[in-house]
């Protein structure tokens, strides 16, 4: 029976302590805000730009070809802000970014660089997709 009750106290001891490590997260990392901009390529047998800037374009890129592109990451809040960015949609597979995570004081930017490698196997075509950039702020 001693046995027992000591390892209740054990886990309810860790599950206090998983709460206020919760807690402390929660307080110490708030969202400011999160964005989504498109981003569009072509498989084709010709490489292609296209400088639109409403979206990220790759243009058209052969398979077994590479692509980047930079995007430029400001912070605007008045504290310093934790960015990360994330890939989603068909194209995610082909994608790397980086860095994925950046720490700016208010007012400082740095580039993240968005790379895209098409497989040899990617038939012609299309492809879409979403960076997602979310942006938390330090402290309360």
């Amino acid at each position: 029976m001693l046995h027992s009750n000591r390892n209740s106290v054990v886990i309810l001891a860790v599950g206090i302590g998983l709460g206020a490590l919760m807690g402390l997260l929660l307080f110490s990392f708030t969202l400011k805000e999160m964005r989504e901009i498109e981003v569009q390529l072509q498989v084709s047998s010709t490489a292609g730009f296209n400088v639109d800037s409403d979206k990220i374009y790759f243009g058209s890129i052969p398979p077994t070809g590479h692509g980047q592109r930079q995007v430029i990451l400001r912070n605007t809040h008045a504290q310093k802000v934790l960015m990360r960015l994330r890939i989603h949609g068909e194209i995610a597979p082909w994608v790397k970014i980086d860095p994925t995570w950046v720490v700016l004081k208010p007012q400082d930017e740095r580039p993240s660089t968005i790379h895209v490698f098409v497989p040899a196997d990617a038939p012609a075509g299309n492809y879409s997709g979403t960076v997602e950039i979310i942006t938390h702020g330090f402290g309360s």
